[in-house]
This record gives structure tokens, sequence and C-alpha cells, in this order.
């Protein structure tokens, strides 16, 4: 079939590589440019070539040709994810030699890692400190409180950089919760003008925002418009002041904004907006002399001040009174005591011959610097060289390989001269300004050899971190099947502080993962990703895991790392799994356990083909599962490790409680359980134990279900395992409810039901959806009881959970018959035991010996 020419595609001509690009966007119109210069071949042709390449590579035949729409694909500028494997072999089939795909290669990967950077969203339900000084702005802060909320205006404060937008933005927020125009805030910097990050993606501000709003990860949808939408909706439940800072302009802020009576938006940019969004413009001059002077002498004292106006003056006219320059001339001031005033102008006038930002920001910022002892200067250039939004003490330290007590007191004396900000407790960070100013110091002071060395150590840093926390974790479980990068020196940390600290610093994990390449660092996130798995997938990092192993993935390829490729396929097949994407982890699995095979590696083949076994058991093929569980368990052995013995043993419970075979599944469990105490092993102590009460609970042995479920429940809260205390609180609800203590049983559900919306498990989700149905159903509150089973039904089947879909079918059969609609009660219960035969649970019977129990039609 003969293709039109794409209308939008570039003329022909001669093609280049998008090496300097940031965006997918620019990746895209590189092919486009690229197809056209080759004669406009069309995309099944380009299908066919790329397939022909595949096979001669030897690469299976059924992954050897792509669909003509998935080549298409790789041509539309709006894509938020790229195939580089595929726009490689796509470039190689318009004509590229080996050098210039590994330069595609390359392009593709830089721009994946900024587009996965502007995802991540610096959002908060509060706002940011206030600067203790607030001068003038009168008329401004005047015309934002004056406005009816109910109308919900949009306010657009504009200026130069420095001029204090943002600190009109915070002073207006906190002032119109105060005077009870708004219940509460929301604040997101938006990043338009960051000197290293990109700004920040509207859908991803919009997630942000619902999720402060308490709206669970899995309920936010997925496109643009929908998020819209349900970010209007809450809007509408709830007064909010939105300060949108930092906008990089129209484009940007235009998705955010909603017209919602009682909401009020606060945008800041350094670009005029007001006209494009309709907006209420407060722009922001620079101060007049007055109020110059009346800061001046609030920083640095009204008697210093007083004592010389003219100099006073000189110093605010030289600082261009600008607010951002005359603070932090200010800030001088107050730092020398032991100076008069008149001894600060000629400074300033001399420095100012050496502008390097706006005018009299510059000039400020270079005097601030000039006032800084040499190691608090040499720790402010180095702390601009790297990625990270924030750095604890002990990072910086690394950074500027400095002892931790000499760190301390350069970043008091930074944090003094307001060149360093604190946005969280113990964690340091620099406004953009002020990077950038010290960033064209680093470049005039220190060698690349220096900078690059300062930036190895941070990486390094966080690798070591992320490795002393796995070694605490794994210090009782038996040998280690993954270690440390070579040369890498790991600290000894207790496991608490390890937790602790990935906790902290997830945000700087990703922005250094993704930044692996650029930074000189190629195989950083392979060495992060393969440390930081235990933890991700252990308490229910799922959304941060799959973006940390994805990267991993695409770097162990690029590297031809075979061993890091399947560590890689096995950690990402892993967090599929717990996401229920079930046949993109099959593939992921597979792949690490044929690798793992051939490589000689028990114990990672052991852990894939564990995985695989949950699988099977998902999709009711509990033959299948019981044999790769032991498959699983011989391998264990076989790699002498007694976590993945302990494990298996237990999953191998759960199948034959699956199938009904209760008192076998009480014995692997008891074993597990022996296992897991041998060795110590806690985190394999609270699974087994909460999965061992839900047999118990099925034998009639209640009081030892409620006693093995509450000590897996307070071994798992001691470690703050979510996914582990969820299936808990659970399975004590179960317990609770039949029992009879039905508003036990739900206050257990509903916090279960938080935590798994929370993590992100959809298996989990609408087993307890199910649960609270029964339970609901128990104490005749029918209407809700539909809504929850109605609700699991739509989860499972959507997940392919064929066993909560059977669940949901029989408690929806429940219903219709305790209301006596028997025809819908007969049509559930001859759905669900079809479902449960296929799956060989023992259910069946039971939902059979309901329908032949009820009364002939």
């Amino acid at each position: 079939m003969n293709e039109q020419q794409d209308a939008s595609e570039p003329p022909g001509g001669e093609h280049r590589v998008p090496g300097q690009s940031r965006t997918l966007g620019a990746i895209a119109d590189g092919l486009r440019s690229m197809r056209s210069a080759a004669g406009h071949p069309s995309y099944a042709e380009i299908a066919r070539r790329v397939g022909q390449q595949r096979a001669a590579r030897g690469v299976p035949a059924s992954e050897q040709k792509p669909a003509r729409a998935t080549v298409y694909d790789c041509f539309r500028t709006n894509r938020r994810r790229l195939d580089i494997d595929l726009v490689v072999d796509i470039v190689r089939a318009l004509g590229a030699d080996d050098a210039e795909a590994a330069r595609w290669a390359q392009a593709c990967r830089v721009a994946q890692s900024h587009a996965d950077a502007a995802t991540v969203v610096t959002a908060y339900a509060e706002l940011p400190t206030q600067i203790d000084s607030f001068i003038g702005r009168d008329d401004a802060l005047a015309a934002i409180l004056a406005a009816d909320p109910h109308a919900s205006p949009v306010f657009s404060i504009e200026g130069m950089p420095g001029s204090g937008k943002t600190q009109l933005a915070i002073r207006a927020a906190r002032a119109l919760v105060e005077a009870g125009h708004a219940d509460g805030v929301l604040y997101a910097d938006l990043r338009g003008f960051h000197p290293d990050h990109p700004a920040a993606d509207p859908a991803s501000v919009l997630d942000a925002f619902l999720r402060l709003l308490d709206v669970p990860g899995r309920e936010i949808p997925v496109g643009l418009a929908r998020r819209q939408a349900l970010f209007r909706e809450h809007l509408m439940l709830r007064r909010r002041v939105v300060v949108l800072d930092d906008a990089a302009g129209a484009h940007q802020v235009q998705p955010l904004m909603q017209n919602v009576p009682g909401t009020v938006m606060l945008l800041t940019s350094r670009t005029t907006l007001s006209e494009a969004v309709s907006a209420v413009r407060i722009p922001l001059e620079v101060f007049s002399l007055e109020e110059s002077v009346a800061l001046l002498r609030e920083v640095a004292g009204a008697d210093v001040v007083n004592a010389d106006i003219a100099s006073a003056t000189e110093l605010v006219t030289a600082s261009g009174f600008l607010p951002l320059a005359v603070g932090l001339t200010a800030t001088r001031v107050a730092a020398r005591p032991g100076w008069k005033l008149a001894d600060h102008v000629e400074p300033l006038r001399t420095r100012r011959r050496g502008l390097r930002l706006d005018d009299a920001v510059q000039a400020t910022f270079e005097l601030s610097y000039a006032a800084l002892s040499r190691g608090a200067q040499s720790t402010l250039r180095l702390l601009a060289t790297q990625p990270c939004a924030d750095l604890d003490e002990a990072a910086i330290a690394e950074l500027t390989d400095t002892d931790t007590a000499r760190t301390a007191t350069h970043l008091a004396e930074l944090v003094k001269h307001h060149v360093v900000t604190r946005p969280r407790p113990a964690r340091y960070s620099l406004h953009s300004l002020v990077q950038i100013h010290a960033l064209d110091r680093s470049y005039d002071e220190d060698r690349p050899a220096e900078r690059a060395a300062a930036l190895h150590r941070l990486c390094e840093h966080h690798v070591a971190m992320v490795w002393a926390a796995y070694r605490a974790t794994y210090a009782l479980m038996g040998p280690r099947n993954r270690d440390a990068p070579p040369g890498v020196t790991v600290a000894e940390v207790d496991e608490e502080s390890g937790r602790q600290w990935l906790g902290a610093n997830i945000g700087n994990i990703l922005t250094l993962a993704s930044q692996g390449a650029e930074l000189g660092e190629p195989d950083l996130a392979i060495h992060l990703s393969d440390g930081l798995a235990w933890w991700l997938n252990r308490f229910g990092r799922y959304g941060e895991a799959r973006l940390v192993h994805r990267i991993a993935l695409d770097t162990a390829v690029s590297r031809g790392n075979q061993v890091s490729e399947a560590r890689a396929n096995l950690d990402l097949g892993q967090i599929l799994v717990r996401l229920t994407e079930w046949d993109t982890a099959a593939d992921h699995l597979n792949r690490a356990a044929d690798t793992f095979e051939n490589m000689g590696d028990p114990y990672g083949a052991s852990s894939a083909v564990n995985a695989l076994a949950i699988i099977d058991v998902h999709l009711g093929r509990l033959s299948d599962g019981i044999d790769r569980f032991h498959r699983s368990l011989e391998l264990s052995r076989a790699a002498g490790s007694a976590h993945g013995e302990a494990n298996s043993l237990d999953n191998i419970a759960i199948v034959h409680r699956r199938a009904g075979r209760l008192e076998e599944a009480v014995d692997y469990h008891a074993k597990a359980l022996d296992k897991a105490l041998e060795i110590g092993d806690k985190y394999m102590q609270a699974s087994g134990l909460t999965n061992v009460s839900e047999v118990q609970l099925l034998l009639g042995r209640r009081d030892d279900a409620l006693k093995s479920a509450r000590r897996g429940l307070d071994i798992a809260q001691s470690l703050n395992i979510s996914p582990t205390i969820a299936y808990s609180l659970d399975n004590i609800g179960n317990i609770l409810s039949a029992d009879g203590d039905h508003d036990g049983a739900q206050q257990h559900y509903l916090e279960a039901l938080r935590l798994s919306r929370e993590i992100g498990d959809l298996h989990l989700e609408a087993s307890v959806l199910n649960n609270l149905g029964t339970n609901l159903r128990r104490t005749g509150e029918y209407t809700q009881a539909r809504s929850r089973h109605s609700d699991a039904h739509a989860i499972s089947t959507k997940s392919g959970d064929t066993f909560e879909q059977a669940r949901a079918l029989d408690g929806l059969g429940a219903l219709h018959a305790a209301e006596g609609a028997t025809g819908d009660a007969r049509q559930c219960w001859t759905d669900a035991p079809a479902i449960f035969e296929q799956l060989g649970s023992p259910e069946a019977a039971d939902v059979r010996d309901r329908l032949e129990s009820m009364p002939s039609a």
C-alpha cells in the first residue's frame, strides 16, 4: 500500500544526529529529517529493514520485525518514552553507520533522562519558609487580598530575577489563609528558569497536587485532561490558594489553571503571563530608595544605617534597588560588625565591573562571595556543579572532600550569608541564581579535573550508602547474591539508619541515576538500581523502582553488561509483578532466568523463577506455580540462600492454600518460619506469620490466626514494611469479621485499603474491597457492600486477577440472594465457580453448594 508523506515532515536534505538536543521531540524531528533525506521510505519498509538487520544479528524470529505502528510511534514528536534500541535500528535502516548509530543512542539516553527529570516535581501542601524581613509591596499585597475569592481570581506576579516574586506570593498566600479566604495552600516549583533541571511537566505537577489532596496514586488517571478534571473536582471540595512558582510561560501554567470558586491562583514568572492566561497582572519593579534603605535598616541594624545615611544610600543604589541584591548586601553588612557602613561602599563599586548576572544581582552575589572564607567559597562552588535538589551534610563533605566538622562550619557560614538555604531539616540547597553565579566562579577557579573528581565522589557516596543499607539488611540472611561495585568503600550502618537514609535521598538517587552519562558515570544507574532493588520492592516504592530499573536496563544493554542486564530484568520484572503487569513482567523474568541459568547463578535464577511462579498462581496455573516454586527452592538450596529457601517454602504454602490443601499449607508455612527464625530474617518472619494466619482462619483456628496476624503486624510495623502491614491488617480484619466484630474489622480493612492504594498493589486492593463487601453484607449494609464488590470486580478485571474477580462475583451473588433477586444471584453464582474451577480453587464447590441450595425458579 502506498503511504502518504506526513505533511509535517521537513524537506529532504542532509540529516544530523540531534547530539545537543535534550528533548524527545527533537529526537523525533531528527528521525523525520533523516527519513526525508533517505527518500521517504514507508514505515512498513523501515520495519522490514529493521527486521532484516535483527535477523542478521541472530535475534529470535518472534522479535525481529516491529509493527509498522510501533515504528511510526518513534517519529511522533509528543512521545513521553522512547524505545532506544528501536530508534538505533531505525537510523541504521535509514543509512547510519556504527559511529552515527552510537551517537543517536547517546542522544536518546540524554533526551529520555531529561524527559524523566521533568516528571520529578517539588510540590507541598504548605508554604516554603518566608524570609524574616518583608518590606514594601503593600499595594500589590492589598490588591491580592481585596479580590473576591469566590470569583476564582488569578494573579500573575511578574518581574526581573531577584525582585521578590516568590516572597510576595508566599506572603499573600499566607495572608489569604489567615484571613479565612482559603483553607490551605498548594505550592509547586515549576522550575521554569532553573539552570540544570528541565521545567516541571504540567501533568506531573497535577499528579503531585492530587496526591497532596489525598488522592491515592492508583486513582490518579494517566491523561492530562483526566487529571485536570479530577483536580477541578477536588478544588471544588476544598478552598485552596494555588501557588505556581517560577513558570516558564503560559504553556506551562495553562494546563494547571482552574476556574473554581474559592480557589485563588498566584503565578510567578520572569516572563509576562497575564495576557496569555487572563490573569490580573501584579508587576514588581525594583524597590524605591526608601524601601531599600528600610530593608537595609531592618537587616543590618537601625543604629548602623541611621549613623551614615549617605553611605546607606550609596549601597542600595549600587545594589540597583533590587530586593534580592539589597537583602544580600544588608546581610553582608550585618555579618561584618567591625566595619563602618562606608567600608562597604568602595568594594561594591569595584566589583560592579565584573557583572555576570543581571546588573546588581551579579554584583551583590560577587560581594557576598568575596566575604566568605576560602573553604566556604570552595564549598559553594562545588555545590553548584552537582544536579541534586538538596544534599545532607555527609554528602556535601564527600563532594568537597572535607571532614564533617569543617563542612559543618562552612555550611553554617553559607547559611548565615543567605547564599545557601535549608529547604528541609538538615538539607542544603542553592537558589538558582546563586547557583549560576557559583558555577561561573567554579569555571574560573576550579580545574575541570577537580569538578569531575567532586562529582565522582558524590556519586560514589550515594552508591556506597545504597549498598551500606543493603548489607545492613542482609547481614543475617546468609550469602548475598550481590555485592557493591569494586572500589566502593561501603560504610557500616545499622538497618534503621540505612532505611531512613534511603527514604530521605530517593529523589537524589533517581536524579543521579538518570544523569549518570552526563556526569561522566556511565554505570551509575546500574550500581544504584542493583543495590536499591530490595528496598524499593519491600517497602512498596513501585513507581520509583520502575523508573530506576528501566534506566539501569537501558544502560546495561548499551554497555553490553550481561550480568547487570540480567539483574535489571529481574528487578524490573519483580516490580511489574507487583503492579500486575503480567505479560511484560514475564518477558523480563524469562530473560533473567535464562541468563542466570546460563551463567551458573542459582541465586539469581531462583529469584526469577520464584517471580514467574507468582504470575502462574495469579493467572490460575496452580500446578505450574507449584512446580516453579519447588524449582526455586532447589535453586535457593544450591545457592546456599536460606532467605531464598524460606521465601520459596512460604510461597509453596500459599499455593497449597489456594488449592484448598490447608494442612499441607500449614506445614510449609511452619518450615518457612523455622528457616526465617534460624537466620534471624525479620522480614520473612513478618510475611510468614501474616500468611499462615490466613490458613489458620480457614481451618477454624481463630485464636491462633489472630495471634499470628498480630505478631506479623508488630514485626512489619517495627520495620515499616508497608505491603506486609497492609496484608496483616487485611487478615486481622477477616478474623475479626468472622468473630462478629464488624466495626473492628472495618477499621482494619480501611487502613489496609489506604495502604494498598498508596503502594499500588492492585491484587491487595481488590482483595480488601471484597473483604469489605463481605463484612458490610453481614451487617446488612447492602448498598455499600455492592459498591465494594463492584469496585473489586472492576479492578481485578482490569489487572487480570481472576481469583479476586470470582470472589467479587460470589459476593455480588450473595447480595442478590439476600435481596431476593434470585435470577441475578444465579447468574453470579454460575459465573464465579466457573472461574474458580479454572483456577483449581476449592471455592468453586462452596459457590455451587450455594447455587444448588437456592429455591427453584
